[in-house]
């Protein structure tokens, strides 16, 4: 005996459709990570396995190398790259194009990679404006023991008779290799360089200059920073930034390359 058709359960009649929340279209492919890289002559790309704590195993690292640096770049196991020497592409392909996370991770890791071809290869430069009555900077050399906490532990240097002590510096963040997480540079003499902020505050704003960034004034109310890695120069700038955000009743503070703010008009009571 058949139940009467209105009397049947929908599920049993229609199939459940697949939809995401706030979406009419289905899941597509990363329209990012399938885009090629194309690598400017004098760069290259290399691959190598990874001997670090924590490392999955099949995980690899891309070492990439041009006219002004290397950088390092950690990549997944289940990330393939691809390099056609004719062309001077690099492609990157995932396992699972179903897997979310091998989706997200193949955006990023292709954005990762294009940021350090540009960085090895022509830099990243980050311009702030100081807006503000009195507001300037400058550029300073500061005794590296005013500052201990960017100071690592490091060996003393075996100088031989007749040669000067070369300067010592670090990496801003570890990387595949096991090396230690430090944020700054030591000179010879002992000295670092620090962004000196005078933003209207009663105590002096001194902030040390990572390792890979090089901090310049040309004029008071600018500072030009220029590095290899797109991620330390954008995160030195936002730190600077953070001491004076820009305010939408004046327009005062630190603004970051073409930033700009929306003026609100003044409460009348």
């Amino acid at each position: 005996m058949s139940l009467p058709r209105l009397r049947i359960p929908l599920t049993s009649v229609f199939k459940p459709v697949q939809f995401r929340a706030l979406s009419t279209t289905p899941p597509l492919l990363s329209k990012i990570g399938k885009t090629p890289v194309t690598l400017p002559p004098g760069v290259t790309v290399t691959e190598s396995a990874v001997y670090r704590h924590g490392a999955k195993e099949g995980d690899r690292k891309s070492t990439i190398s041009g006219p002004l640096g290397t950088l390092h770049l950690p990549i997944p196991s289940y990330l393939s790259v691809f390099q056609d020497p004719t062309t001077r592409k690099t492609s990157l392909t995932v396992s699972s194009p179903k897997s979310r996370e091998q989706r997200e991770m193949w955006g990023r890791t292709r954005a990762l990679l294009a940021n350090h071809v540009a960085g090895v290869s022509e830099g990243h430069v980050c311009i702030l404006r100081l807006v503000g009555v009195g507001y300037r900077a400058t550029v300073e050399d500061r005794p590296a023991a005013m500052f201990p906490k960017f100071i690592p532990d490091a060996a003393p240097q075996e100088v031989k008779e007749g040669e000067k002590p070369k300067g010592v510096s670090w990496p801003i963040k570890s990387v595949a290799g096991g090396k230690r997480q430090v944020k700054s540079t030591v000179d010879a003499k002992g000295n670092m360089k620090v962004v000196n902020l005078k933003v209207q505050y009663a105590h002096p704003v001194e902030l040390p200059v990572p390792v890979g960034v090089e901090a310049s004034c040309p004029v008071p109310t600018r500072i030009l920073l220029q590095g290899l890695d797109k991620e330390v120069v954008k995160q030195y700038a936002a730190e600077i930034r953070s001491w004076r955000k820009p305010e939408p009743y004046k327009g005062k503070g630190i603004f970051v390359d073409t930033e700009t703010i929306k003026l609100k008009n003044r409460k009348i009571k």
